[in-house]
């Protein structure tokens, strides 16, 4: 297999894109058989997927068959799709497009592939869509940065650049009351996007955003439950606003900013004190 390509194996009988493991991509199958669909699986571009801004479990993909779009299901870190019969000796158009869910439920168009028409005919064939096919002139502000550019940059994608930026940075350690700053993940979410946060027990991260609008941001600590697989709480949160303004903003958090009094059973027992004793904070004591 050819790195950096995705192949698309044309058989005579729905569609299959494949990604393999890392990210490279592989081979499928579009079939053509009556009755019967096969499922789309994929990953996103390497651009997508090694970003760190963008929030990789909110991507998700969507593949266009004949104008025809499905929304991709994902499965780990693959994206999976069933397309309904595609006839054999036909023609078939092609292309892709990736989005993140932002914290706020808006969705960020991130890149796309132009449409591409591939001949099927009653054996096997092979296209290839290389990751240079990809697009990323996605500009939601209109400002000529694209939004996986902005995202990477940490400016806001829908505020135009040219209304004026200023960089809000939020600082602090982590709070005495964790006892363990190893199992402890920090989200910093700053005009309510994930932003890449520096690690160990000072933590720092930073946004370049509007001068005309109100910042919000939310802090967020979470640890894994023992008694829940792939399970994590927030054991506390530190949630501010920055109001409009022209000036650079360093906001740095104290241990009594973090509210530690989150309690998901509602239990009286607060998240944080029932991991500490060993108990379950989703089952009421």
């Amino acid at each position: 297999m050819l790195p950096g390509k995705f192949l698309v194996s044309i058989l005579a009988a729905a569609v299959m894109l494949s990604g393999c493991d890392g990210g490279t991509p592989a081979s499928g199958l579009i079939e053509t058989s009556p009755g019967t669909g096969s499922g789309v699986d994929f990953q996103p571009p390497e651009k997508i997927r090694t970003s760190l801004a963008v929030n990789f479990d909110q991507v998700s993909g969507t593949v266009n068959v004949n104008s025809r779009s499905f929304q991709m299901q994902r499965d780990g870190e693959q994206f999976i799709a069933t397309i309904p019969n595609v006839p054999a000796n036909s023609e078939v158009s092609i292309d892709l497009l990736f989005n993140e869910m932002l914290i706020d439920g808006r969705i960020l168009n991130l890149a796309r592939t132009e449409s591409r028409t591939f001949s099927i005919g009653s054996s096997d064939d092979t296209v290839n869509i290389s990751e240079e096919e990809f697009i990323y002139d996605f500009d939601d502000d209109n400002d000529q940065i694209s939004n996986i550019a902005e995202r990477n940059d940490n400016t806001d994608p829908f505020t135009p650049e040219n209304a004026g930026t200023r960089t809000i940075t939020v600082e602090f350690t982590l709070p005495l009351r964790i006892q363990d700053p190893g199992i402890t993940d920090v989200t910093t979410l700053i005009a309510d996007m994930p932003r890449r946060t520096s690690p160990g027990t000072f933590v720092q991260a930073s946004a370049l955003l509007s001068t005309l609008n109100t910042i919000d941001i939310d802090v967020r600590l979470t640890q894994p439950v023992p008694q829940e697989e792939d399970d994590d709480i927030i054991i506390a949160r530190a949630v501010t606003q920055v109001e409009p303004g022209t000036q650079n903003r360093v906001i740095q958090l104290s241990d009594s900013d973090f509210d530690f009094s989150l309690d998901n059973d509602n239990d009286g027992i607060s998240n944080i004190d029932e991991l500490q004793s060993g108990t379950n904070p989703f089952i009421a004591e």
